[in-house]
């Protein structure tokens, strides 16, 4: 039997922040720093997950070994929030970094 190295081409979030207006501030396990806009969410039907369209249910999610989730057991698959996601760029300042706009 050959024992084949599959790479995955997406990553796990190791830190993930609600940002407003539906938005997801992500950072990869690889380092990377990106967005995930889930606002159309808004527009669509969504069936089970319906209530993820009230703002104060949205932000409520916990990362659960590296999956954005929610208390009601919904989850977005990382390869998902890897792919849909966007860079970031930031601009350094005197105190903190402050994040500029999304590529």
């Amino acid at each position: 039997m050959e024992i084949i190295d599959v790479k995955e081409d997406y990553f796990y979030a190791k830190r993930a922040t609600y940002i407003g207006d539906f938005k997801i501030l992500v950072e990869f396990e690889n380092g990377e720093i990106k967005v995930l806009d889930c606002s159309p969410w808004r527009n669509k039907n969504l069936g089970d997950f319906k209530e993820l369209k009230k703002e104060e249910n949205f932000k409520q999610f916990y990362l659960d070994t590296g999956i954005i989730t929610w208390h009601n057991g919904y989850d977005i698959a990382p390869e998902y929030t890897y792919e849909k996601s966007k860079p970031v760029v930031f601009k350094e300042g005197k105190s903190k970094h402050k994040l500029v706009r999304i590529k």
